[in-house]
């Protein structure tokens, strides 16, 4: 190889484990939406949010695909197609995913797809009610700054993950965690 073939060769493996480790970093679930939106929740009292998110259309491809960065609260993505399902990935700092059993978007989640890297705060509520969540992720979520998991996959009645290798040292609560969930 000649040097500048060589230089070429080193910058292309260089962004292709740059792009790697961002997409292992993902959160990332899918979706079906049955009125053109899907809100990411939030919880303030877990801590401070800085996240983007990039969702992808996987019936459609590239209808409706987007992102968006600097979120610190809820957001609500918009002007989807009802009925299509999509890849949602969250990246930065995003301390707690709170679906709660009230929320109107419990049954849009279907799955969980990848933890990532993200460090959680807490597990509490994260998919209480997600009746429709079913589990694909094969790496485990990053605990170690977790204490409650109450209710975290309650009345999630198609809910199957294996969880036998997530580290739970830290954790203090699990009351309720699969209450309902009858798979």
């Amino acid at each position: 190889m000649t040097p500048k073939t060589t230089s070429k060769f080193i910058t292309l493996l260089f962004l292709i484990l740059c792009l790697g480790a961002r997409l292992q970093a993902q959160f990332i679930t899918t979706w079906i939406t049955n009125d053109g939106s899907i809100t990411i929740p939030t919880n303030s009292v877990s801590g401070t949010y800085n996240y983007t998110i990039t969702w992808t259309n996987l019936t459609s491809a590239g209808v409706g695909n987007g992102i968006i960065s600097g979120r610190n609260g809820n957001h609500t993505i918009t002007g989807l197609t009802n009925g299509n399902t999509y890849s949602v990935a969250i990246t930065g700092v995003f301390p707690h995913f709170y679906m709660n059993s009230n929320s109107v978007e419990r049954s849009k989640i279907r799955t969980i797809a990848q933890w990532g890297t993200n460090a959680w705060s807490s597990m509490e509520n994260s998919f209480s009610g997600c009746s429709n969540l079913t589990y694909t992720a094969t790496d485990t979520p990053n605990l170690s700054g977790v204490t409650n998991m109450q209710n975290m996959f309650s009345s999630c009645a198609l809910f199957n993950g294996n969880v036998g290798n997530w580290n739970t040292t830290s954790i203090t609560s699990m009351r309720g965690m699969f209450w309902g969930a009858s798979v």
